[in-house]
């Protein structure tokens, strides 16, 4: 039996076809069709729109009346004062229960009567947010008021807005005489000693102010301004809202304690 042995020609040719095959399959292209559907990106979601409940006094509609009586004529002005007067309550019924519902907690206080700064904070910038507009200032410093008492606090009214009572005001500084032996021994206050730099700016923007016309702006909407500061470095307890009571001239004295009245003619 003979036996015929591949030339070396035919096993290179064999093997470059084998070659070439393996090339092809190598070299197949997987084509993705591009209208494939694909998933949706969630549209990002618009920045929340503050809305604040506009609590409207009883008067309101009186107060309108006079502003405009002012603007036609300025005799009108003092109809104005009544508005300031501690027997008009600016605060309603559902803006005293809403200030209730931010009065401090168990929680917020300490053994010794402290308040919680950090929910001090959290709750003012709630409910005195910067944007938010309210019937006129006699109304925002009354709410405030009743706020911050509940937390240990006393605010003082300003021009430009409601600081902490135990802030540093733009008052005169004291100057010293030139002479040493004339000069007075001026004591620190607490109010430099605290400094605290709680502030809550307020203006008219879009209140409809008319600089032109000298309308009394008790008479005009509000609004809490942006640059405010929500932070109390005083402590915040009622040892502390007692102590500052004298400086500032509310502290009422107790008349029923007095063992004897000495009248002054």
């Amino acid at each position: 039996m003979e036996v015929v042995c591949p030339s070396s020609d035919e096993e290179s040719e064999k093997a470059d076809k084998d070659t070439q095959k393996r090339e092809r399959k190598s070299t197949e292209v997987i084509l993705i069709e591009n209208d494939a559907e694909q998933p949706e990106m969630a549209a990002p979601k618009p920045p929340p729109i503050l809305e604040f409940r506009f609590y409207e006094p009883e008067f309101h509609a009186e107060v309108q009346e006079d502003k405009k009586m002012c603007l036609e004529s300025k005799e009108h002005c003092l109809l104005a004062q009544k508005f300031l007067s501690k027997d008009v309550e600016w605060l309603t019924p559902e803006l005293h229960d809403k200030i209730h519902m931010y009065f401090p907690k168990p929680k917020d206080k300490s053994p010794t009567g402290e308040r919680n700064i950090e929910s001090l904070k959290e709750h003012t910038m709630i409910l005195f947010a910067p944007g938010r507009k309210w019937a006129s200032t006699q109304q925002l410093v009354e709410a405030l008021q009743c706020f911050s008492s509940s937390w240990g606090a006393h605010m003082s009214h300003t021009g430009g807005g409601l600081i902490c009572s135990y802030g540093n005001s733009k008052a005169k500084k004291h100057v010293k005489h030139i002479d040493p032996n004339k000069r007075r021994t001026v004591s620190v206050s607490l109010k430099e000693t605290v400094n605290c730099p709680f502030k809550i700016p307020h203006g008219f923007k879009d209140c409809g102010v008319n600089s032109k016309k000298n309308v009394p702006r008790i008479l005009y909407q509000c609004v809490v301004g942006q640059a405010g500061c929500y932070v109390h470095t005083c402590g915040c307890s009622p040892a502390t809202q007692r102590a500052i009571m004298p400086t500032i001239g509310t502290l009422i004295p107790d008349v029923a304690g007095l063992t004897s009245v000495i009248s002054v003619g």
